[in-house]
């Protein structure tokens, strides 16, 4: 099996799995090399199976691995079934969309999710870790054909011209974040 992330595409929305176990059994082998690719992408926290191709042909089955606290964890059928806390602005990258992007979107601190391991034993996560919180969501996006606000990465700010209007580091950002400048492009 040849795996290939397939860049600069919208991910489709995949249907639930109907039946976890037959799933399992007919996918074994495609799930234990899709563990194995992910886990050896460098600097990979998650992977949705939609965002990859195997030999050519988009994965179309509901299963992503995260990064979590305890070690990844392939989830199949993933679903958040609750959050806590308010949805706040955060900037992402994305295997799909490479180094030329950074999607800027909203998520919550907290949530809580449910899946099926490749065991097909269904599972419940509360997860407190802020950033876990956000890939979780992230990949779930991804199974969901959820399409994320994407912008031009910046410049770095020692690069950036600015006009003779000074910025102050708690302003907003100049480039449109809603982020205190020396949280943003300040840094």
């Amino acid at each position: 099996m040849k795996f290939t992330i397939i860049p600069s595409e919208q991910t489709p929305k995949l249907n639930p799995i109907e039946d976890v176990a037959t799933f399992i059994a007919d996918n074994k082998t495609l799930l234990e090399k899709f563990v194995s690719y992910t886990k050896d992408l460098e600097s990979t926290v998650g992977l949705a199976a939609n965002q990859v191709a195997v030999d050519d042909e988009r994965i179309t089955d509901r299963f992503c691995m995260v990064k979590t606290t305890d070690g990844w964890v392939c989830a199949i059928d993933p679903k958040i079934v609750n959050t806590i806390g308010m949805k706040k602005d955060v900037v992402e990258g994305c295997l799909t969309w490479g180094d030329k992007f950074d999607i800027i979107t909203k998520r919550y601190p907290r949530i809580k999710v449910e899946y099926y391991d490749t065991k097909g034993h269904k599972k419940s996560r509360f997860v407190e870790d802020t950033f876990e919180s956000q890939v979780w969501q992230h990949e779930i996006n991804h199974l969901n054909g959820v399409e994320e606000t994407i912008v031009p990465r910046l410049q770095k700010p020692e690069t950036v011209t600015r006009s003779s209007v000074k910025i102050g580091r708690n302003d907003p950002c100049s480039c449109g974040s809603n982020i205190k400048y020396k949280k943003c492009c300040g840094k």
